[in-house]
């Protein structure tokens, strides 16, 4: 990933902790209910959250977590594109400790609070 894309992730994450975030997405940017926009980022969050894990790059593994997290808390119907995460995040808990164990933990309570997503973990 190059520094621009970093630098665009961490600003964005950053943005969706930001109170009113989600209602200027909608009011002034003009996102759709679906939120159809941010499609690419769950795909391209997905990808890194894997490839981080693959590499055991624990770092920007942890990085990850929190933008998902975040992205998850400011639009809590996209929680469900998170759903092939889960397995993965018990299986880091199970083996992991500090930062790497909280992040996945917070992650996989924030994706949780989707029903369905509950019901598969």
């Amino acid at each position: 990933m190059t520094d621009i894309q970093k630098n665009a992730l961490i600003a964005f994450h950053a943005s969706c902790n930001t109170d009113g975030f989600r209602d200027l997405c909608f009011k002034k940017h003009g996102v759709d209910e679906n939120l159809s926009q941010f499609n690419g980022y769950v795909v391209k969050a997905t990808d890194l959250f894997t490839q981080y894990l693959k590499e055991e790059n624990w770092d920007a593994y942890v990085n990850i977590c929190a933008s998902i997290t975040a992205f998850a808390g400011a639009f809590p119907e996209k929680q469900i594109a998170f759903k092939k995460l889960i397995v993965p995040l018990i299986k880091v808990m199970s083996d992991k400790i500090d930062l790497v164990r909280k992040n996945s933990a917070i992650l996989l309570a924030k994706l949780t609070i989707n029903e369905e997503n509950k019901k598969f973990m």
